[in-house]
């Protein structure tokens, strides 16, 4: 019976640990170049999709569970993970240390023999003082000795933030209190593959005895010097530091804080300085948060601060979706404009619900202090989101803006059309974008009038031409009559563009008769500005082929010009009361004798 149940069980944790690995997919893609992490390493990394959730994970595997000392390192490192949290150290999101299959996942991450090469110098330092935190966080706090830092146990995320890994002989002190224990934590380490180089020479058998008596940092500092004198920063004069921590008087060794200490002008760039804040960003109160935006959108608008556009994608929106309930301000709108604007549009995908989230909160609050800062920055965020999110998100917004009881509001809604119609479905630019255009243009506001006509010249290309034809022709003639001089002005050049998508039948039958009256305006730049374009469009239509110049002069050649119906569709040039019909074919159509032409 015993053997029955104990089959059972090992079946189940076997079930489960398959049930476990299937959750993820593994992302195919080019495959890794081999660096010293694969020799240095007793994990295979391979890079996945967790179907749950979408993310982006890695999944740490064995590499040879038979192996009975490897299988020890993998195990002590999984307990070892599960207890340390540190924001600079790996945190499993899943993880199995049974005998019959030992693996862990964390969030997506590259050891650093990988990453280095692409790593800027700002992200490299933080990666440093990281480094430093995480190291005197185990010492300290967590009494713990790592006793394997090295490049392979140090891994980089998206963001560029590094995590420490590695935890494959970590012991706690008080292994040291005993001959025993001393000697089987020495064994270890040196069983640590390709470990020659990275360990104190004082490591060995002969000093057991004396171990407990070692600073708690002794062993770790040699390892953080050893691992520093390998990265490319030797003009910071870290280097000389990290000589300090391969110091052979254990009793004088220094803590690795040193470094921070000593060189406190290299790790105190404006950037560290933001990032090291931002770890903070979820534990601070809404003033200290408001203070922290403020002062970052300052800084980034002055140019003191760069941020680089992973550390924005991934490190920012993570920070701020996680500030819980607060409901959003203009000084966070303001913030997450001014980091993402330097954004271009790139590896963003696996951060986009975030992103949309975020947008929506800000989209969902109808006060006007977060509405002005959103348009502002609206050009910069929608760069970054799906067509999806445009569709049902932004643009029912906007329509909202542009019926905004105040005028900023209107205008910055009109201003902002211009950025997300090229994501617009075709229905949407061509019925509910043409009706807030239509809206706007009838507006009592005369820059809200102004904008949506920039817009419109930005965009008329993407309206089909029955749009064109039917709604944006009558409307911005309307505009042009009715409005004051300056959008008069831009109406008119806004219709001479847009008369490019028009046919010719509707320019000859509609627009140069509903033209016609403006010659007469009480202003003179209105006038003079109609004769203009009208002898811009003569002139575009003289040129047309000649089944359009057909469709043309059907009226013409139907009906004399002597018809009434067809003299009241005439046009008058304002001074002699003559009416003209549209030439025939063989008549060129630019007449130099016209009196308006003059």
């Amino acid at each position: 019976m015993s053997f029955l149940s104990s089959l059972c069980k090992t079946l189940g944790r076997l079930g489960k640990q398959k049930t476990l690995r299937s959750r993820f997919r593994a992302d195919t893609g080019e495959a890794r170049d081999e660096t010293e992490f694969d020799e240095e390493s007793v994990w295979a990394l391979q890079n996945a999709t967790d179907k749950k959730t979408g993310k982006k994970v890695t999944v740490f595997s064995l590499k040879q569970a038979g192996d009975k000392t490897q299988r020890l390192f993998a195990q002590n490192t999984v307990q070892m993970l599960r207890k340390i949290h540190h924001p600079d150290v790996l945190r499993p999101i899943l993880y199995s240390d049974s005998d019959e299959d030992i693996f862990f996942v964390t969030e997506q991450v590259s050891p650093l023999p990988d990453a280095l090469h692409s790593l800027s110098r700002d992200i490299l330092l933080l990666a440093v003082r990281s480094l430093v935190n995480a190291v005197d966080f185990i010492n300290g706090a967590c009494n713990t000795v790592h006793a394997n830092i090295r490049p392979s146990s140090v891994f980089i995320t998206k963001a560029g933030s590094l995590k420490l890994g590695g935890f494959e002989v970590a012991r706690g002190r008080d292994c040291f209190l005993s001959h025993e224990s001393s000697m089987t934590f020495i064994k270890l380490v040196r069983a640590l593959p390709k470990i020659a180089g990275y360990i104190p020479p004082e490591l060995t058998p002969a000093s057991t005895g004396r171990m407990c008596n070692w600073p708690h940092h002794a062993i770790d500092s040699w390892c953080v010097g050893t691992l520093l004198e390998k990265l490319p920063i030797a003009d910071t004069g870290l280097h000389t530091s990290a000589r300090k921590l391969k110091t052979r008087n254990t009793a004088t060794r220094p803590n690795p804080q040193i470094l921070l200490m000593e060189h406190g002008n290299v790790f105190n760039t404006p950037f560290i300085v933001f990032a090291e804040t931002l770890k903070t960003h979820p534990q601070m109160t809404e003033l200290e948060r408001e203070h922290f935006y403020s002062k970052t959108t300052l800084s980034i608008r002055k140019g003191l601060l760069g941020i680089p556009p992973c550390y924005a994608r991934h490190s920012v929106l993570q920070r701020l979706c996680e500030r819980g309930q607060t409901p959003p301000t203009p000084g966070l709108v303001h913030f997450t404009a001014a980091v993402l604007g330097g954004d271009p549009a790139g590896e963003h995908e696996e951060h986009l619900p975030l992103l949309e989230d975020l947008l929506r909160e800000f989209c969902a609050v109808r006060r006007s202090e977060v509405q002005r800062p959103l348009l502002g920055g609206l050009s910069a965020i929608s760069a970054l989101v799906s067509p999806g999110c445009i569709q049902g998100t932004v643009f029912p917004w906007l329509a909202e803006c542009g019926v905004s009881p105040e005028s900023e509001i209107r205008r910055g809604a009109a201003d902002s059309l211009s950025d997300i119609v090229p994501q617009l479905e075709t229905k949407t630019k061509n019925t509910e974008l043409v009706k807030l255009f239509i809206q706007l243009l009838s507006d009592r506001d005369d820059g809200t009038r102004l904008s949506v006509l920039a817009t419109i010249q930005n965009t008329h290309t993407q309206l089909s031409r029955q749009t064109h034809e039917s709604y944006i022709l009558p409307a911005l003639l309307r505009t042009a009559e009715k409005s004051a001089t300056k959008t008069a002005l831009a109406a008119l050049a806004v219709l001479e563009e847009t008369t490019k998508n028009i046919s010719v039948a509707t320019i000859a039958n509609t627009a140069i008769p509903q033209m016609a009256p403006l010659l007469a305006h009480r202003d003179g730049e209105v006038a003079a500005r109609t004769q203009k374009t009208l002898v811009a469009i003569l002139a575009r239509l003289e040129v047309c082929d000649a089944a359009e110049k057909s469709t043309l002069s059907e009226p013409a050649q139907q009906t004399p010009a002597k018809d009434a119906d067809w003299e009241s569709d005439g046009w008058s040039d304002g001074t002699d009361g003559a009416t003209c019909a549209v030439q025939k074919p063989d008549t060129p159509l630019f007449d130099s004798e016209n009196p308006w032409l003059e």
